[in-house]
């Protein structure tokens, strides 16, 4: 998280890696595919708690986006450049999108998955992981066929439950939009390993 790895150090065949990639959720499967990834977890997070957090950091303002203080992939074929998430088809609407808009399409590309999830995927809910750190991370350890690790005692003990973020009105958000996210919610939580 804090350095970049050359590709010498990651091409191992002792070590266990394990690459973050938030904001690409909706190309996991071209990922898996082209990475020839063995196991992915998806961690889901309740939509108000997510959007709340986004707008929080300001991510999808007009003027931090235009400044680029977030390194997306941007298409630049908009007045407000568009993340490469945005689908294709909503381009045209990007730049009159708020930032409550954009924050809950952001969600419903990023949580929405697909109809079968693949066996070497685990999903799990962001709630019970800090309610139940141990419980759960156990569960998903062993559905990957991994033990716990020196360290692992050390940061099951730094996770808490975080303070509780505003909650978001999805009534401040498109009504397309507002129907859509707890459906996706809804079908992503579905796919969750259950304690």
């Amino acid at each position: 998280m804090e350095a970049s790895a050359r590709k010498r150090e990651l091409d191992t065949r002792e070590s266990e890696i394990a690459i973050k990639v938030p904001g690409f959720v909706y190309r996991l499967p071209q990922i898996s595919q082209v990475l020839d990834l063995r196991r992915v977890c998806v961690l889901v997070r309740k939509p108000e708690s997510t959007m709340s957090s986004l707008l929080r950091r300001g991510w999808f303002s007009d003027d931090v986006l235009k400044a680029g203080d977030i390194t997306w992939p941007n298409r630049f074929d908009t007045v407000v450049p568009a993340p490469h998430w945005v689908p294709r088809d909503r381009l045209t609407e990007w730049d009159s999108m708020t930032e409550r808009d954009r924050a809950a399409l952001y969600y419903i590309t990023q949580t929405e998955l697909m109809a079968a999830v693949p066996a070497k995927m685990v999903v799990f809910d962001y709630q019970q992981m800090i309610s139940q750190p141990r419980a759960l991370l156990e569960l998903v350890a062993g559905r990957l066929g991994l033990a716990f690790g020196p360290c692992t005692d050390t940061l099951l003990n730094e996770v808490t439950v975080q303070d509780s973020t505003s909650r978001f009105d999805l009534k401040t958000v498109r009504k397309e939009f507002a129907n859509r996210v707890p459906e996706v919610y809804a079908q992503a939580t579905s796919h969750c390993v259950k304690l």
